[in-house]
């Protein structure tokens, strides 16, 4: 239950950030599930939403998601590196220490056949923030001290412009 409530104060201040300086942030919700804050969602029934998802991650600038071990989470983010959306991702990682490790060997599981598994290995779970990456650059990971919504708001800003100048690249 707090781990829930940080990921979702966690979406807060990522949606706030997002909407302030980026454009819309959205996210796929199960009909009749709790109203959250943060993202604006759509809401899909039974297996729509994959096709949601699929549909918004290609049209994406870029796609954020707070690591995490929930089936459906697992299904997204193999679905953004079958579709070759690598260079479109920002994972977070929330500061809840709770379920820290869980996420963390999520994620290596995730990143075991990607050109960056070693340096995913390699990475600090406890102070990583933010990690984005390209398909022919290095891992990017921002790292922080504080857990707080400035040094998240901070880490975003970095990941997101790394990526939107590296789109821009010819």
């Amino acid at each position: 239950e707090d781990g829930k409530k940080v990921t979702t104060r966690l979406e807060e201040e990522i949606a706030r950030v997002i909407r302030r300086c980026y454009g819309p942030f959205l996210a796929i919700a199960e009909p009749g599930a709790p109203k959250a804050s943060g993202a604006a969602r759509d809401y899909a029934a039974g297996e729509a939403w994959r096709a949601r998802v699929i549909e918004w991650m290609d049209a994406a600038r870029f796609i954020i998601v707070i690591a995490g071990w929930t089936e459906g989470l697992q299904w997204e983010m193999s679905t953004v590196l079958e579709r070759g959306h690598v260079n479109k991702l920002v994972l977070l990682f929330s500061p809840d220490p709770q379920h820290a490790k869980a996420r963390w060997a999520w994620i290596q599981h995730a990143f075991r056949s990607l050109p960056w598994s070693a340096a995913i290995d390699g990475v600090d779970v406890n102070t990583a923030r933010i990690a984005f990456a390209r398909r022919d650059g290095p891992l990017m990971v921002v790292r922080g001290t504080d857990a707080d919504k400035y040094e998240f708001e901070a880490a975003l800003h970095l990941a997101v412009h790394g990526l939107l100048v590296r789109s821009a690249e010819p």
